[in-house]
């Protein structure tokens, strides 16, 4: 079970009385974690989450930026123990990313660019996504359609820091919603 579904079944409990209070940061991750079921929310509203323009992305939040790996730090800065964030999104190019395109689960390799400050914080939100259970959003580009994007939500199950990569699973529920 994921932490943010232990949250959210405490949450549960206590409304009903049972159980602790939740803390401040804990409400604000189920908060978090509604936030990106929204996301998906709008992106199947927009006509996703196959072939859909990049400016739908982004507008939802689902990914903001050039880079490989998304992190939206003013909203997720304080739910990271080193404030900067959780990973939203994560970029996965077809030639370099062929597992993530269709299969249930496959590899994302660390960034390595010119910048090995950014390059350690956009790991690091992508290990927080993993240990807080918030679900990622793989965002991959059409060869067929090199203007429109599509979008899997998934799940960060691990990392490998020997091998500077990350594990993803694909939610095949929203993968069975997104082929009807």
């Amino acid at each position: 079970m994921s932490r943010t579904v232990e949250i959210l079944e405490e949450a549960k409990s206590a409304l009903n009385g049972l159980g602790r209070l939740l803390t401040a940061t804990e409400w604000e991750l189920v908060g978090e974690s509604l936030r990106r079921d929204r996301m998906w929310e709008g992106l199947l509203a927009g006509g996703g989450p196959r072939l859909v323009k990049p400016d739908l992305i982004q507008a939802l939040g689902i990914y903001g930026g050039r880079r490989g790996i998304w992190v939206d730090k003013a909203r997720t800065g304080a739910l990271s123990e080193d404030g900067l964030g959780i990973t939203v999104g994560l970029y996965a190019s077809e030639g370099a990313y062929p597992d993530l395109l269709e299969g249930a689960e496959g590899t994302y390799r660390y960034p390595e660019t010119q910048i090995p400050s950014w390059d350690l914080a956009s790991v690091n939100a992508t290990k927080a996504a993993a240990e807080l259970g918030i679900d990622v959003f793989i965002i991959t580009c059409s060869a067929a359609e090199p203007t429109l994007r599509s979008v899997r939500p998934a799940r960060v199950s691990g990392w490998d820091d020997d091998a500077s990569e990350f594990t993803i699973v694909i939610n095949e529920m929203a993968d069975l919603v997104s082929k009807s």
